[in-house]
Formats: C-alpha cells, sequence, structure tokens
C-alpha cells in the first residue's frame, strides 16, 4: 500500500496532489469530490 503513495509523491504534480486531498476528505467523510474536466493536467 505504501508503494502506491511512494509513486504518487514521484510524481508530484497538481493533478495527483487534488487526487490524494480528494482521496483523504472521501476517507475521512465518505463524500465525493468531483474533479472537473478542466482541472486535469
Amino acid at each position: 500500500m505504501s508503494g502506491a503513495i511512494d509513486i504518487i509523491i514521484l510524481h508530484n504534480t497538481d493533478l495527483f496532489k487534488k487526487f490524494i486531498d480528494y482521496y483523504i476528505e472521501f476517507s475521512k467523510t465518505g463524500k465525493v469530490k468531483v474533479i472537473k474536466n478542466e482541472e486535469k493536467l
């Protein structure tokens, strides 16, 4: 499991950071945030 986190940290792009933020939010609250198309890199 830590391997996936390492890969994301290595990439360290805004999209990956955004994904992590949304994933953490989901794991805490169970609510899903939508990433809009214009936010993708």
